[in-house]
């Protein structure tokens, strides 16, 4: 019988270089997904919150209005009124898409 070998049995290991390199290229292919991530989330969430803490004047101008206005909608009756809508309609959907997905 021939003796079956493995290639892990006996294989030399990795120098610190080799590893190194090997965390640099893995680092060059996630830094750039990282980047075009970061852009499309966070840049939109930043904008976001320096909205909702001004007010715009009719002339272009930022007025700083701080958490008041957030609160304002959050305590609204039409706020209050889309949860309730957007609860209804999760209750009323996934359970039918679910449903038809296992049939």
């Amino acid at each position: 019988m021939s003796e079956l070998s493995s290639p892990l049995i006996g294989s030399p290991t990795k120098t610190t270089g080799q590893r190194v390199r090997e965390g640099v290229l893995g680092w060059a292919f996630l830094v750039p997904a990282l980047l075009v991530f970061g852009f499309f989330m966070y840049y939109p969430l930043a904008t976001l919150v320096q909205m909702a803490l001004h007010r715009e004047s009719r002339f272009g101008e930022s007025i700083w209005v701080g958490p008041s206005q957030i609160q304002e909608v959050l305590t609204g009756a039409d706020f209050r009124e889309g949860l309730i809508h957007s609860g209804l309609f999760m209750v009323y959907t996934v359970p039918l898409g679910v449903a038809l997905g296992v049939l």
